[in-house]
C-alpha cells in the first residue's frame, strides 16, 4: 500500500462500493421477476366472469 497512488486507493474504494450496492440493489428487486400478480389478477377476471362458481359461493 505503502507504494499505491492515492488515485488507485479511491478507485478502488469506489469499485467496492459500487459491487457491494449492486448486490444489495439485486437482491431487492430478486423477487419482481418471480411473482404472482399475472395468476391473481387472471383469476380475479374468470370470477368477475362468472367462472369458479365454487369461489364464488360466500364471497360477498
Amino acid at each position: 500500500l505503502d507504494q499505491a497512488k492515492p488515485a488507485d486507493e479511491i478507485v478502488s474504494i469506489a469499485n467496492y462500493f459500487c459491487r457491494s450496492s449492486r448486490m444489495r440493489i439485486d437482491h431487492h428487486f430478486a423477487g419482481t421477476a418471480r411473482n404472482a400478480d399475472k395468476r391473481g389478477y387472471d383469476l380475479v377476471q374468470d370470477l368477475l366472469a362468472g367462472k369458479h362458481e365454487l369461489l364464488r359461493q360466500g364471497m360477498v
